[in-house]
């Protein structure tokens, strides 16, 4: 091998190793951030969905964890014994944005409850409503119409991307990704 052919590679493998440890230095940061937010009770993101569609709102809620963002998601944050419906409320009022999802089961019997109290909330706090199309949904989402006024993300679509427009809507930051 050709000492320039040597060097081309050796310049790739420290590519690739800083790669790497820029992308364990950001998770260890991230890690640091969320818990930070944990210690301090605070969330960046009320997350609403139908449960049928918890799984693809899990995923998207692990992603936002990777991106520094503290959601709050029922299954993860209400401990046995809370009073469901009373720890919405109260997460409701206290967290700003909202992001609401409809997925390929549209909306459910408590989002209907939720989805009013969110944008109550808008209108009288002020508080961010971001609507989510979650990618395995079908044509128009089945939702409040007061939710159409709002810019939403669509993640059936590759541009703009999805996360980095969630997470600028969450936090007011772009993300490069």
């Amino acid at each position: 091998m050709e000492p320039k052919e040597q060097i081309g590679i050796a310049r790739g493998v420290v590519k690739a190793m800083e790669s790497a440890a820029d992308r364990e230095r950001d998770r260890r940061v991230s890690d640091m951030v969320l818990r930070g937010k944990e210690e301090t009770g605070e969330y960046d993101v009320f997350l609403c969905y139908n449960s049928r569609d918890r799984q693809a709102v899990e995923q998207i809620a692990s992603r936002l964890k990777e991106k520094k963002v503290r959601p709050w998601l029922d299954i993860w944050d209400l401990r046995p014994g809370d009073r469901w419906i009373d720890k919405l409320a109260e997460i409701i009022s206290s967290v700003n944005p909202a992001a609401v999802f409809v997925g390929p089961h549209q909306t459910g019997q408590y989002r209907n409850l939720e989805i009013p109290a969110v944008i109550r909330q808008s209108i009288e706090s002020g508080i961010r409503v971001i609507p989510v199309i979650l990618p395995e949904a079908e044509g128009e989402p089945q939702w409040s119409t007061f939710l159409e006024d709002f810019h939403r993300v669509d993640f059936r679509v590759p541009a703009p991307d999805p996360m980095a427009s969630l997470v600028y809507g969450i936090t007011g930051e772009r993300l490069e990704l």
